[in-house]
This record gives structure tokens, C-alpha cells and sequence, in this order.
């Protein structure tokens, strides 16, 4: 918990100018170079999380389009509502470089939410419709 504490305060840090703001240009190099090892990880890992979400809504849309009657209808309804959480996310990973101190918290919170709420929102789906 500590070492995550510390970990965003330096990405906090490094993402409102690493190396251009009298705050970071008092950081040393090793801390600067940490804190953006930091950064394009949790991009990656945050890119990967929406790849796995784009994968998913492919299948959903796929089981979807095979369905009939009112089981389709309730798949369609499912799938737009995944979609609108799916596209949350992505803005919030596109938005996620332009970040800066406490808007970076704010944005990382969001996208941790919105990453957990689609989640459980495909598992919820996937329960209902394999009963």
C-alpha cells in the first residue's frame, strides 16, 4: 500500500512535466526515469485491459447476432449497455497521457472503476444467458 502511495505520488508528479517544472527538475534522474517506467506501464497495462474488453464485445456481439426472439432483444440491450461502459473507458485511457497531478488521481480512479464495472458487467452477462 505504501510502495503504491509513493509510486503515484511520483507518477503525479512526472506526468505534470518530468523535467520541466521547477518541481521535477529537482528530481533526481533515477526518480524521473522510475516514474516514467511507471507510467508507460500502467498505459500498457491499461491498453491491454481495453484490448481484452474489445475481444469480449466482439464474442458478445457475435453470440448476439445468432440469438432469436426475446433472447436476442436482451442480449442487443446488454451489449449497448457494455458498449457505453466499453467506450467510457477507452476515453478515459485516451485521456490518460493528457493527465496532470490531481487530475491524474481523479482519472485513475475513474479508470480503475469503469475497468471493474465492465468486468463485472460481462461476467453478469455471461451468468444470465448460460443459465
Amino acid at each position: 500500500m505504501i510502495r503504491a502511495s509513493v509510486m503515484t505520488a511520483v507518477l503525479a508528479v512526472f506526468v505534470t512535466g518530468c523535467g520541466t517544472s521547477p518541481s521535477t527538475t529537482s528530481m533526481s534522474p533515477e526518480t524521473q526515469r522510475k516514474a516514467k517506467e511507471l507510467y508507460e506501464s500502467m498505459k500498457k497495462d491499461a491498453q491491454n485491459k481495453l484490448d481484452e474488453m474489445d475481444k469480449q464485445m466482439t464474442e458478445w456481439k457475435a453470440k448476439t447476432d445468432k440469438a432469436t426472439g426475446d433472447t436476442k432483444v436482451a442480449m442487443d440491450k446488454k451489449y449497448t449497455e457494455m458498449k457505453g461502459r466499453r467506450d467510457k473507458f477507452a476515453d478515459q485511457v485516451n485521456e490518460f497521457g493528457k493527465t496532470s497531478g490531481d487530475a491524474w488521481e481523479k482519472l485513475k480512479d475513474g479508470m480503475v472503476k469503469s475497468a471493474n464495472e465492465l468486468t463485472d458487467a460481462f461476467k453478469n452477462a455471461a451468468d444470465e444467458f448460460n443459465k
